[in-house]
């Protein structure tokens, strides 16, 4: 028997998770209202129209075939919010859009990630080049470095994106010292307050540059920082990637912020046997270093510790086991965090006892208080004597036969003649406490001390010998 016309539209639903079917009619607010949660009926007089009750909510999709035939549905609105006309019309928008050949789930997906990088860029407009950097000091390096590492790198950066005001202060100090600075190039100034999304490649390039003039290896320094800074802010979802600062792909040189940059990135530079026995044999004549800085680098070059490591020596870290003087410097001194042992052996020794003060402390004391001259006192008197300085101050000091080295390659210097003497692999790295790599670093955990002391005794005797070479030659 044949229903009657004016017979309402039925539903048959599982509930609550099923689905119910429309036998006739439309999707009339009566049905809606009807629905329970979890019931979901399609429109029959619109084309994948679809509805679905989510507890109070009726929610519309449009389901539909995307260009490459996959079943695809997109939200429509929600009743309520929206009338069933608009509802509707949206309909009527969505399925032009996929008669035309679009896919409306895939451009409401891409309209959301363009919503989403608008937001970041608003934020990233607010954000400025020192508030990146100054997060980046914060955050990162001043809670993962030691302090003394932290203060120079928060010196570094905040000079370099205030470079315009502090060549300034600098030109007014030359000015009043009989001295001349040359002009910063045009457009270099302070970039401490502009936005971080407006900072170019360019501008950070010629800034660098002009960083660099004086002082290429710190300016290859804070490049290296402030693509740091950049990676940091990205990575904590402040700045839109990539970073502008890195690399170019497939360039041989990195010559972001000038080519003389790319000699200082990395140094590889290490004494010859000869240019070590000439350094040495230099030092021990008067008017050259001071005593303190001569047995501080004559330290660093014979036991292979950094000059950081050996200016902080402290009378309560020197200990006799064996019969052998040793070093050991506890993990809060040590780059890695792992405490290190050096024998004191030959010259190394003699240097060390005799400047163990007599009551104790540091054997390298700073002029005033209890505490350790600082590490930047070696290199000040390394440049002092070695020529290329135009300062007054240093006009008078002898210029040091060896050129082109700092204090930390000395530390290279005694790793390489190390190899050179035949010294194992594994037995120089551990003099320098490096980790070795690999497996051999997790599973190698030997400390070579019987080791440690043969190589420094031969490596010692060696420079004993370059430095007596020459002496040798004159007194015959």
């Amino acid at each position: 028997m044949s229903k009657p016309a004016h017979a309402k539209p039925t539903l048959t639903a599982r509930r609550p998770t099923g689905r119910a079917k429309l036998a006739g009619g439309s999707l009339s607010p009566a049905v809606l209202k009807g629905m329970a949660h979890g019931d979901e009926l399609a429109d029959p007089e619109r084309p994948g129209l679809r509805v679905r009750r989510v507890h109070d909510r009726r929610v519309f999709g449009y389901r539909y075939r995307n260009p490459v035939g996959a079943l695809r549905q997109v939200e429509v609105g929600v009743l309520g919010p929206k009338t069933l006309a608009q509802l509707h019309v949206e309909w009527e928008r969505l399925r032009d859009v996929v008669r035309g050949g679009g896919d409306p789930r895939a451009q409401k997906k891409a309209d959301k990630e363009t919503k989403v990088r608008e937001a970041k860029a608003a934020v990233a407009r607010v954000l400025t080049v020192g508030d990146i950097v100054d997060q980046y000091l914060q955050e990162g390096v001043e809670k993962s470095r030691k302090a003394k590492g932290a203060a120079e790198t928060r010196r570094l950066l905040e000079q370099l994106i205030r470079f315009g005001t502090w060549t300034a202060a600098q030109r007014e100090r030359d000015k009043t010292a009989g001295r001349r600075r040359k002009a910063l190039p045009k457009g270099v100034r302070d970039v401490a307050d502009v936005s971080a999304l407006e900072f170019t490649r360019q501008q950070a390039h010629e800034l660098l540059v002009a960083f660099g003039e004086s002082a290429p290896r710190a300016a290859a320094m804070a490049r290296q920082e402030l693509r740091g800074a950049w990676r940091y802010a990205i990575a904590a979802g402040r700045l839109i990637g990539p970073s502008p600062f890195e690399k170019v792909p497939g360039a041989k040189l990195d010559e972001f912020g000038g080519r003389g940059l790319v000699n200082s990135s990395k140094r590889e530079r290490a004494l010859s046997a000869e240019e070590a026995g000439a350094l040495l044999r230099w030092m021990a004549e008067p008017g050259t270093y001071s005593r303190t800085v001569r047995d501080a680098l004559e330290l660093v070059v014979r036991t292979g510790l950094r000059s950081g490591e050996v200016c902080a020596i402290h009378s309560r870290e020197l200990v006799r086991r064996d019969g052998v003087l040793w070093l050991d410097i506890p993990a809060a001194r040590m780059k890695a965090g792992a405490a290190h042992s050096v024998p004191l052996v030959g010259r190394a020794e003699q240097i060390v006892l005799a400047r163990v003060p007599e009551k104790g402390g540091y054997l390298f004391a700073a002029t005033s208080g209890d505490k350790a001259i600082e590490q930047k006192v070696l290199g000040v008197e390394v440049y002092a004597c070695s020529g290329r300085s135009t300062a007054k101050a240093y006009a008078a000091r002898k210029v040091c036969p060896v050129g082109d080295w700092t204090v930390h390659d000395l530390r290279r210097t005694a790793r390489s003649l190390l190899a050179a003497l035949g010294c194992p692999y594994e037995v120089g790295e551990a003099v320098l406490a490096h980790t070795l790599p690999g497996v051999h670093g997790v599973y190698n955990r030997h400390d070579y001390a019987a080791a440690k002391v043969e190589w420094l005794a031969k490596l010692g005797q060696h420079l004993d010998k370059l430095a007596a070479a020459k002496a040798s030659l004159r007194a015959a």
